[in-house]
């Protein structure tokens, strides 16, 4: 049985890694569109759109964790 900080710590590696495989991959955006018969305009939408979301979340989720404190959040991992 694996226990939970472990499994905590997993989720943490595996939500990290997956997080830079996509920030790394966004080169990746141009050539899939391009083959969709989609324009670097819309690689740009889609970018900003990342942005944005980033922009909003990123302080929704930092005002939740400031309200209730980092470690709930963190216990709460993906569920």
């Amino acid at each position: 049985m694996t226990s939970p900080r472990i499994a905590g710590t997993s989720a943490l590696f595996l939500g990290t890694f997956l997080a830079a495989t996509g920030y790394g991959a966004t080169f990746l955006l141009t050539r899939h569109l391009a083959a969709m018969g989609g324009s670097p305009a819309d690689v740009g939408a889609i970018l900003f759109a990342a942005m944005l979301g980033t922009f909003v979340g990123v302080p929704i989720v930092g005002w939740e964790a400031g309200r209730l404190g980092a470690a709930p959040c963190q216990r709460r991992g993906p569920h």
